[in-house]
């Protein structure tokens, strides 16, 4: 569920966003149209605590996103237009540094898991890549 609430954001002097009121059920589907600068991206800001409202509250599935952004982070997925990965490095490069940067799998490498992830995503590929090999992947035990 998104809850806005009286919500106003400044940006530049000015009132970049304004939303009285905005409440988005579970399960209902809301597309978000508009021309460049009417507020969109502020909007997708506020809803994934990129930014905080100069005044107003933001809550999605319970939380503040920007203020609570730990259990947020635990709840709550996102999508970006952009893929987010390093371009100049392979995916294994990147499944790599992303295992590395959040501390999982806790004991194992993150060369040793890596394909693992890779190959639950189905990115076969992945494993070829990978200088450990298939092998390295059975031998890593369910999570």
């Amino acid at each position: 569920m998104i809850e806005i609430s009286k919500l106003r954001v400044h940006s530049a002097g000015r009132v970049a966003l304004e939303v009285d009121s905005l409440i988005v059920d579970k399960g209902e589907v809301v597309a978000v149209i508009g021309p460049a600068d009417s507020g969109r991206e502020i909007l997708f800001d506020l809803l994934i605590g990129r930014t905080r409202p100069s005044t107003g509250t933001v809550r999605l599935a319970g939380l503040d996103p920007e203020r609570e952004s730990d259990q947020f982070s635990r709840k709550v997925g996102v999508l970006f237009q952009e893929d987010g990965l390093y371009k100049h490095q392979s995916l294994l490069a990147n499944l790599i540094f992303t295992c590395q940067l959040y501390g999982w799998p806790g004991p194992y490498l993150p060369r040793e898991i890596a394909p693992w992830f890779a190959a639950q995503a189905g990115l076969w590929a992945c494993h070829l890549a990978c200088a450990a090999g298939p092998a390295a992947v059975r031998s890593i035990p369910a999570l």
